[in-house]
């Protein structure tokens, strides 16, 4: 993918990168029209300098032509954010636990593992999957809840996994919840033919959380999409969408039916893509404050990559294996050395490759 260059040759000088813009001005220099100008993208980059919205062709040349450089130095100057580290996860088995102990026990399992997490705000997650009879929505939670004052305790279930990561922390901030929040919401919009968990931006869906209280949250599963036309008319709906309603992050994801290991070399050509997708939605979206890069989706070493693409939402780490293999995301402890290495510019290890790249048909 290349390096971001730090100085540039213009009229025989060498000049920083930030002139190549013409940060602090609002016109594109001599050296900026040029260079993008190889790609054919200077116009787009003077639109974006007069914070003129980027038509649906202007998003897919950016996201056909750019190379990731001049993305990521087009979204340093116009998208610059103050980013969210990441937040604590710990998942509670207590569907699990309910076939083996009693009520009272699973609260003092619960307060225990809550106890013995060393982080001060936590986002707790009850796994009810297996909850037919509302015994853990209707009597448990709300006693967990009492148990652990000061933690964000949300209850979820089965495909309401997706949607937390989805949401990330911007409806937890909401305050602690001892009802399982997304199933009304869910049945509501079923009745209306609207699938929630559908990729793409969806009025319904977010005129639903809305009138809810709720802060609305939409993701673009790249996988859902076959060609950069279809992707960049997605994005500019989801623009139009943001201008009429309130929405606060937005998640490029990408999620397929398969559950089977990836060979290395295709987990990097979809983080290469992850993060072309992120910095023109970065570009695409400025209405919408909030743009999240998750480990459910990204890989850990593309996490402080997706930062210099305009992800300020880092979404959740986990607190322990449960967690991470329950929500498919990384342990919060790993996610954070490796925002703390690229960010001293420490080499960040990286581990060794398959001995056989591509497996045999």
């Amino acid at each position: 993918m290349g390096k971001l260059a730090r100085l540039g040759i213009f009229g025989g000088m060498k000049l920083p990168v930030e002139g190549v813009i013409g940060a602090g001005t609002r016109e594109l220099s001599p050296f900026a029209r040029k260079n993008l100008g190889r790609y054919g993208l200077a116009r787009i980059g003077e639109r974006l300098i007069e914070r003129v919205p980027l038509s649906t062709q202007d998003i897919e040349s950016l996201y056909s032509s750019a190379p990731l450089p001049v993305l990521m130095k087009l979204v340093e100057y116009c998208r610059p954010v103050q980013v969210r580290e990441p937040q604590p996860l710990l998942v509670l088995p207590v569907a699990e636990w309910l076939k083996r102990h009693s009520h009272t026990d699973i609260v003092e399992l619960s307060t225990s593992k809550l106890q013995s997490v060393p982080y001060p705000r936590l986002s707790v997650v009850v796994d009810a999957g297996g909850d037919k009879e509302g015994q853990i929505e209707g009597a448990l939670l709300p006693e967990i809840a009492a148990a652990c004052p000061g933690h964000q305790i949300n209850f979820l279930r089965g495909e309401d996994f997706v949607s937390l990561l989805l949401a990330s922390r911007v409806r937890l901030e909401k305050g602690p919840t001892t009802k399982n929040f997304l199933a009304p919401i869910v049945a509501e919009l079923r009745t209306q033919q609207v699938d929630p968990y559908a990729p793409g931006a969806q009025p319904a869906l977010v005129r639903a959380y809305a009138e809810r209280g709720m802060a609305a949250s939409v993701f673009t599963n790249l996988a859902a999409f076959k060609s950069s036309a279809s992707l960049a008319r997605e994005l500019f709906r989801l623009h139009e969408l943001s201008l009429d309603q309130a929405i606060e992050l937005w998640v490029p994801s990408y999620e397929t039916k398969t559950r089977r290991p990836e060979p290395a070399h295709i987990k990097g050509a979809r983080d290469y893509q992850l993060l072309r997708l992120l910095a023109v939605g970065s570009l695409a979206l400025p209405h919408i404050p909030y743009r999240n890069a998750s480990t459910r989706y990204f890989s850990l070493d593309a996490v402080p990559l997706a930062r210099l693409c305009g992800a300020n939402d880092l979404g959740f780490g986990a607190v322990d294996d449960f967690s991470a293999r329950v929500m498919r995301i990384e342990h919060l402890e790993r996610l954070q050395r490796s925002l703390a290495q690229a960010s001293s510019r420490e080499p960040v290890e990286v581990p060794p490759l398959p001995a056989q790249l591509f497996p045999e048909a």
